[in-house]
């Protein structure tokens, strides 16, 4: 039967709604969920009232006994662009955790049925460009990251199927006028001279749940004279513009019920380094890839994962800053292809799934 909505209007839910009453609807009464599935199989229950369930790969939530659930699905960040490059965007981001931004807060009920299996998949983070890897049609140097991979908990035909897209990629500055690739939040643009307004759009989320925002847009490629890239959109807010020094990325969200502290167990064990202090305590996730630019002051990697963007100066260290995994976060941004000719934009960050249920 899948995913379903306490607020669902179709005739046949209310029926059975009707007619049997939540503990026989959901195998248990209300508030008593139990079911497997994730990273840790049966999940991890942290002394705040709830049990959770994380996927960092693709799996399957089995329901034992059904009820109401909180979620959180993040798709992959998307990948940005080398040479003057701009950051690529997060991941969406969709979720119903009571304390999120108004914005982004799903306020349906959400309920689960016993004996069902719910297919988990991960969108994954879309790569980085470089000079060897160009868009098809726009020239040898005009190089463009990768949108990242959606990321889904349950599937299309359910009622209550929730999805979140990939992030946009970022595109080059070099003598390419092309916005940003649209996606979960907009990737960004090179710098363009003052003119018409280049910015990654943020897509609607392809689910029936309202709002459907699940992100922000890019910073404006146009702008002051200066090599500097924009920065990718994040779940909690658009990208820094562009200019003489590159964009910052978005803000990540802020999401208070999935606070590192109280998903660490779930979180595999060479991820937990990059993970713990980006996410944190209060929780933020999918932050937008910084642009990169000609000199110093490349764009900061928005909180909850974007990556930073990197300069001109082809100094020691990594080429490129990738977003972190499992937060969505987008890619960063390099700079001119002269000083660098052998890196590439970053890789967004795999998406994640997180639900959890009173215990």
């Amino acid at each position: 039967m899948g995913i379903r909505s306490l607020s669902d209007p179709s005739s046949d839910y209310n029926d059975k709604w009707a007619s049997t009453g939540l503990e026989a609807a959901t195998g248990a009464p209300p508030g008593l969920v139990e079911g497997t599935g994730g990273d840790v199989t049966a999940g991890v229950a942290p002394g705040n009232g709830y049990k959770y369930h994380l996927w960092s790969t693709p799996g399957n939530f089995v329901v034992t006994f059904g009820g109401e659930i909180e979620f959180l699905v993040i798709g992959g960040g998307g990948g940005a662009a080398f040479g003057f490059g701009a950051g690529g965007g997060a991941g969406g981001l969709r979720t119903n955790d009571p304390a999120a931004p108004t914005d982004l807060k799903i306020t349906t009920q959400l309920l689960v049925y016993g004996g069902d299996t719910i297919p988990v998949s991960i969108g994954e983070g879309g790569p980085g460009s470089n000079v060897s890897h160009p868009a098809p049609t726009e020239g040898p140097n005009n190089a463009r990251g990768n949108s990242g991979g959606s990321t889904a908990f349950g599937s299309p035909g359910d009622a209550w199927y929730i999805t979140a897209s990939g992030g946009g990629y970022g595109t080059q500055g070099q003598s390419w006028n092309r916005a940003g690739g649209p996606g979960g939040s907009g990737g960004a643009a090179g710098h363009r001279s003052p003119g018409p307004s280049y910015v990654g759009t943020s897509n609607n989320a392809d689910d029936e749940l309202t709002p459907e925002i699940q992100g922000y847009p890019s910073g404006n490629a146009s702008g002051p004279p200066g090599a500097g890239a924009a920065g990718g959109g994040g779940a909690g807010g658009p990208g820094g513009n562009a200019g003489g020094p590159g964009g910052p990325g978005g803000p990540g969200a802020t999401l208070p019920a999935f606070s590192y502290p109280l998903i660490e167990p779930l979180v595999p064990g060479p991820k937990q380094p990059e993970v713990g202090p980006v996410v944190g305590p209060t929780g933020t996730w999918a932050g937008g890839g910084g642009g990169g630019t000609d000199g110093g002051g490349a764009g900061s990697g928005g909180s909850g994962g974007g990556g930073s963007g990197i300069g001109g100066s082809p100094s020691p260290g990594p080429e490129y800053q990738d977003g972190v995994p499992m937060t969505g976060g987008g890619g960063g941004g390099t700079g001119p292809v002269n000083s660098r000719p052998n890196e590439s934009g970053g890789t967004g960050g795999d998406g994640v799934v997180i639900i959890r249920y009173q215990v």
